[in-house]
């Protein structure tokens, strides 16, 4: 049953703003080594939750988790990744995001050089893309090492 409010229309308050997205990952060691390793992320926060919540996020099937938080360059939003205690490789809460996590680099080829240097494969050769309003910019495509979908983003001046 959807309830569609009106207050939608005529927001006083400000837009709720981006917070943090979530990953599932099978293992966290291989996820960080990924993040901060070769991505270059750090870690702010680090620790076991456990309870509803977890359950929630986990359709019933877990009860404890790793959740560690990931601060991506000068972005507000984070990056939080989340390992259900006893999870294993295959479970479909692993199946990788539908969408795609779009970073922003200052020079896009010298990335592309340093995670083909690392042993990270590109998905995609670099693309240039163009907005009416963005202007261009350059892109390419990746995946972590649970298959979600990741994008590298360089900015040309307009």
């Amino acid at each position: 049953m959807h309830h569609h409010h009106r207050r939608g229309l005529d927001r006083s308050e400000p837009a709720p703003t981006l917070l943090h997205v979530d990953l599932f990952v099978s293992s966290m060691k291989r996820s960080l080594a990924f993040y901060v390793g070769v991505m270059g992320l750090r870690v702010v926060d680090d620790g076991p939750i456990e309870g509803e919540l977890v359950r929630l996020l986990s359709a019933g099937r877990y009860s404890r988790a790793r959740l560690v938080l990931l601060e991506a360059g000068a972005s507000e939003a984070k990056v939080e990744l989340l390992e259900f205690h006893g999870i294993a490789a295959g479970d479909p809460l692993l199946r990788p995001n539908r969408g795609t996590l779009t970073f922003f680099v200052e020079d896009l080829a010298a990335e592309v050089r340093r995670l083909h240097a690392n042993g990270v494969e590109t998905k995609s050769p670099i693309i240039d893309v163009e907005l009416p309003m963005s202007g261009r910019s350059s892109i390419v495509l990746l995946s972590d090492p649970d298959g979600h979908h990741l994008e590298l983003l360089q900015a040309h001046a307009r």
